[in-house]
């Protein structure tokens, strides 16, 4: 059975890095628009061209592999509509991972990887705001983001084997 996974979830949860860790075929939000349109601006407008074509990357690849993470914010509903008719079009299970964290941990990790991060707009009240406003879905798994990135990566491969059980 093909798998469309969400990665969702506030900024410096370890979205990317346990995305790596699986072996996937993962696309990261930040990376796209970044290689799409160096001179973005990280806008609302930006973000949602990277948006679309992640997805339409994601549809795509469902054609030759089961498996495609797609990983980003997804906090806004027309991107959580999208993702859905992308499974839909794809005829692939979806599964929505969320990853959380307290803020203050997300400030900090903020701050280590700022220098090298495309994520521009995000300064300390940035996070704070984002995290204390995600939307979240509640529907699927939620990973506990303090945890190593090992451990995260085991307990979603656990969680995508298992037909979208939460494991204990």
């Amino acid at each position: 059975m093909k798998k469309l996974v969400i990665f969702a979830g506030p900024p410096c949860t370890g979205k990317s890095a346990v995305g790596r860790a699986l072996g996937h075929a993962h696309l990261e939000m930040d990376a796209a628009r970044v290689s799409l349109m160096p001179a973005s601006t990280h806008s609302r407008e930006d973000r949602a061209t990277a948006y679309r074509a992640v997805l339409w990357a994601a549809g795509h690849l469902l054609r030759y592999t089961d498996v495609v993470i797609c990983n980003g914010g997804f906090g806004h509903a027309e991107q959580r509509e999208a993702y859905e008719a992308v499974a839909r079009e794809a005829g692939a299970a979806l599964y929505v991972i969320e990853f959380a964290a307290p803020a203050e941990i997300l400030v900090e990790r903020n701050r280590k990887r700022r220098d090298h991060h495309p994520g521009l707009d995000l300064d300390d009240a940035r996070v704070r705001e984002i995290v204390k406003n995600y939307p979240w879905r509640g529907d699927g798994l939620v990973v506990d983001a303090t945890r190593p990135v090992a451990a995260c990566a085991e307990a979603v491969a656990t969680y995508l084997k298992t037909a979208g059980m939460v494991p204990e």
